[in-house]
């Protein structure tokens, strides 16, 4: 069992007080689902978040990507991290 469902199992039991089966569903399907990669923060991701917050009623004002974000931290660190490689189960 990887990292990533033995955590589902733990979380679930002790934290969500959910079925296990359904945390290890959705951090499974699909498989590549977790990523590790593409560490930096990105503006129009921020963007797009501020915008349905504003659509929602949630936001009021606005939220400048410059006073949440600094994007410094994750530059180098990017460029070392390689996807997972993931092998499921053979048919």
């Amino acid at each position: 069992m990887d990292h990533r469902m033995s955590a589902a199992q733990f979380v679930s039991k002790n934290y969500y007080m959910q079925d296990p089966r359904l945390l290890t569903f959705v951090l499974s399907k699909p498989p590549d689902r977790v990523k590790y990669t593409r560490l930096t923060p990105l503006k129009p991701d921020f963007e797009e978040i501020e915008a349905l917050g504003k659509e929602s009623g949630i936001l009021k004002g606005t939220a400048h990507f410059e006073d949440y974000v600094d994007p410094s931290f994750a530059d180098a660190a990017t460029e070392h991290v390689e996807a997972w490689n993931f092998e499921g189960p053979k048919p």
